[in-house]
């Protein structure tokens, strides 16, 4: 073999800068229980305070995902019985509430946590909520009214001065979808993935809304918000918010809003329609031609969109931070996105809201293209211009590099459930793989293979690959033995390569602008050229079987359900970007990500899919042990 090792050679930084953005939580024993602090404000509807409305204090559950929210505030504290869904404060007439400690953090799952040094001590970090219900906004009482706000971890200090209305709603619906059912069911499994998830979603709803004053955060350098959309959908919601509820304005956007879009169980008040429609962003053609005329020609929010949109996802765009031409993306145990970047000889890496965390050029990397990350937090990028594959630790620091002709236009990379890496060799026409510390495994060529692209790994240990040379696709063993190898067939220039829960993979066809799924052997299980397909490239699995795929010409992101029908529509999702699309990735929060390789930036839909795993590596191994797994 001609594989050659080299390690530990510097690394030139052009911009090395690395940001505190939170601390690592080893949960222990909860100790005695944590007094909450004052929190306080107003509710309001647009622009109209709202009397009357019950307003709770709810933790998201921990016990199991579709379990009923927690209750932190107690009828002692409150002065009013408890209902069916808890305790609560009442609104006055200007909107006013106060909760002066009427709760306490014990019911959270991270009480007592301390830092992975055991240092410092840190309050409860349960996530909590304010859900506003009922009430009158100067229009009767309307049940229909329903509002959110997204507060953070338990026992923080929070303002007597806060805003709960239906900015702060969208806000919390979105970047909360992931792990709601409906405004008081939202919940986890409790495993520490899934606390990381939803600390991280707290954080984008907070990066997309001040609750401090109840308006969008503005865009700023490096990060563009949906500001308008955000303005859109609230001025929706309050079409029947500022209402008797027995409107024209409720039943449609209740009609539109049912739990499956525009089927299912229909939402009762505003806050689960917003959640609903976070889950289901494009309600059918009708759905969007009947939700937005609610805006009407005087809305409360000045500011949306002057024109209906293509659909209601709420995309975020990143740019700055060393991106230049991004190719591919992988997300960590943290949430944070890391992108290669082709014309730049370089990798960046950015936080879950977007805040730039460390950006690195090297002479080791020319024109890197897949991105991986092992169990251990190391970081594998694919240089396809130099024949080599870098390996860098979770803080950016060189490890190791291996180069060689046997990695002769090294494409991509995936990691097993071993920590072994598998990378596609482009320009050799093979597969190579490497140990956990890049010792040479072997080198397969043949089983079919030409100009292989795209790789994935089974819960088997089996590696799928793609090959556009011959439009083909085959499955190894972990040994390396070819299971089976079809070319030639239905697909037409396979880029992209990902596992259904099930174990079947799913392969963007660029060519024939479709999407297919076949089962172990080969077989294919179905084909599908809708939902916005265009030249696909990316292709990943949220935790509820949805495919996501990246176009690279249409400049949109589509979603097919896991039997391969359409969810998006036929122009796909609009991501905010209007350059070429290629790699995307899910995180831990349902946020999906992709790179948009023309204009350098990386784009995020806030809680569009079902959170999954992450490193993908994780899935494969125990609790998990499946692909595309919900934490």
């Amino acid at each position: 073999m001609t594989l050659r090792a080299m390690r530990s050679l510097p690394l030139c930084l052009s911009a090395l800068s690395v940001l505190l953005t939170g601390c690592t939580l080893a949960t222990t024993a909860a100790p005695n229980p944590l007094a909450g602090t004052t929190i306080g404000g107003k509710v309001y509807g647009g622009q109209n305070p709202v009397n009357g409305a019950k307003v709770y204090l709810l933790a998201v559950n921990p016990a199991a995902y579709g379990s009923a929210s927690l209750s932190l505030l107690t009828a002692a504290g409150t002065g009013n019985a408890v209902d069916t869904i808890g305790a609560y404060a009442t609104s006055d007439t200007l909107g006013n509430f106060a909760l002066t400690g009427d709760y306490s953090c014990t019911k959270g799952y991270a009480l007592g946590a301390t830092t992975s040094s055991g240092g410092t001590t840190l309050p409860g970090n349960e996530q909590i909520y304010l859900y506003a219900l009922g009430g009158d906004s100067g229009s009767g009482s309307n049940t229909s009214i329903g509002l959110l706000a997204a507060l953070g971890p338990c026992n923080a200090q929070y303002s007597s001065s806060l805003q709960v209305n239906e900015i702060t709603t969208v806000a919390a619906a979105y970047a909360l979808a992931g792990f709601a059912t409906d405004a008081t069911h939202i919940s986890s499994s409790g495993t520490t993935l899934a606390l990381t998830g939803l600390t991280n979603a707290g954080l984008n709803s907070a990066n997309l809304v001040s609750v401090a004053t109840g308006a969008p955060v503005a865009s700023s350098t490096g990060i563009t918000r949906p500001v308008a959309t955000l303005y859109t959908l609230a001025d929706i919601l309050a079409a029947c918010v500022n209402s008797s509820g027995a409107t024209a304005s409720c039943s449609t956007l209740f009609q539109y809003t049912e739990s499956s879009g525009a089927t299912g169980t229909p939402a009762t008040d505003t806050a689960t329609a917003a959640i609903n429609l976070a889950h289901n962003p494009y309600p059918t053609s009708a759905g969007m031609s009947a939700l937005f005329p609610l805006v009407g020609t005087n809305p409360p929010f000045v500011g949306g969109l002057s024109n209906q949109p293509n659909d209601f996802t709420v995309g975020v765009s990143y740019t700055g931070n060393g991106l230049n031409n991004p190719f591919g993306i992988a997300i960590d145990a943290s949430g944070n996105a890391w992108l290669s970047n082709y014309s730049g000889n370089s990798f960046s890496e950015f936080s879950t809201t977007g805040a730039a965390i460390a950006t690195a050029t090297s002479t080791i990397l020319n024109k890197p293209r897949g991105v991986a990350i092992d169990n251990s937090g190391n970081v594998w990028l694919a240089s396809s211009g130099n024949s080599t594959i870098a390996v860098y630790t979770s803080s950016a620091s060189q490890l190791f590099y291996e180069y060689g002709g046997d990695l002769s236009g090294a494409f991509d990379v995936a990691i097993d459930a071993s920590g072994n890496a598998w990378i596609t060799t482009f320009g050799n026409n093979g597969i190579i793989k490497l140990s956990p510390s890049g010792g040479f495994i072997f080198n397969m060529t043949g089983g079919g293979l030409a100009a292989p692209t795209g790789v994935a790994i089974d819960a088997s240990g089996n590696a799928w690959v793609s090959s556009s040379g011959n439009s083909g696709l085959s499955e190894f063993s972990s040994t390396g033995t070819a299971i089976f190898s079809s070319t030639g067939g239905a697909t037409s220039a396979p880029y992209g390569i990902a596992m259904a829960p099930s174990g079947n993979a799913w392969v963007s066809s660029s060519g024939n602008n479709s999407v297919y799924q076949f089962a172990a052997g080969g077989s294919q299980v179905f084909f599908t050229n809708a939902g916005g397909l265009s030249a696909p490239y990316g292709i990943a699995i949220d935790g509820s079987g949805s495919a996501w795929v990246s176009n690279s010409s249409s400049q949109s992101v589509s979603r097919l359900s896991s039997t391969g029908a359409a969810v998006s529509p036929a122009s796909g999702y609009i991501a905010g970007g209007s350059g070429v699309l290629y790699s995307i990735a899910i995180d831990g929060s349902g946020n999906v990500w992709t790179a948009d390789y023309n204009n350098s930036a990386v784009i995020k839909l806030v809680g569009a899919a079902s959170p999954v795993v992450t490193p993908l590596a994780a899935n494969l191994i125990t609790p998990y042990s499946a692909p595309a797994s919900k934490p």
